[in-house]
């Protein structure tokens, strides 16, 4: 199972080879969102293969999640973080506004025995 969702957690259960490791923040608003986060579970529900967090310091949400052909997997969503993370040759990699939207490409390796590499392919 892939889920992604969003998490004011400190100590939510990331794994060992995690793209970020730690809570990186929220807003100081009751309904500040926090930090997205994908997490793969193993088919039978008992193990989880991979988690991490993904964010700024500021709000981020996550609203969608799908995986290509390759078993790439995509996360989708808004942030307002003047620091969210990206990566070389984005698409827009400044933050334009309060809020903006992102698309996250997760590649995976080895059938999910070697974990990703992240690009952060659009922020605008």
């Amino acid at each position: 199972a892939y889920l992604t969702g969003c998490t004011r957690s400190t100590d939510f259960p990331v794994s060992d080879d995690a793209y970020d490791k730690t809570f990186n923040g929220a807003g100081t608003e009751s309904w500040a969102w926090g930090d997205p986060f994908l997490f793969v579970m193993n088919p039978e529900g008992t193990r989880i293969e991979y988690s991490t967090y993904l964010g700024g310091s500021s709000d981020e949400e996550a609203y969608g999640i799908a995986m290509d052909p390759k078993g790439d997997i995509y996360i989708c969503g808004v942030t307002s973080s003047d620091d969210f993370p990206t990566t070389e040759g984005a698409y827009d990699r400044t933050k334009n506004g309060n809020t903006n939207i992102y698309v996250a490409k997760f590649q995976f390796f080895d059938s999910l025995k070697r974990w990703p590499e992240l690009k952060i392919n659009l922020l605008i």
